[in-house]
């Protein structure tokens, strides 16, 4: 995403910004999708642009579907 590490740091979070008075937070995809393997399965996963655009802005973004195992 293009906004990751704009903004002011959240303390104590990690990878966590605020950015035009929003909270935002970064995650890696595979960390993500390992942990989320522990108790569920994933159905879909998908990572680009075209999920969630504004105004002139166009981020990658994450959608997942999981069923629990």
């Amino acid at each position: 995403n293009e906004l990751y590490k704009r903004g002011k740091p959240v303390i104590g979070e990690k990878n966590a910004y605020i950015f035009d008075d929003h909270y935002r937070r970064f995650f890696n995809n595979a960390v993500f999708c390992e942990k989320l393997n522990e108790h569920f399965n994933i159905v879909y996963n998908e990572e680009k642009k075209g999920f969630a655009p504004f105004d002139n802005e166009d981020q990658i973004f994450l959608r997942i579907i999981c069923e629990k195992k």
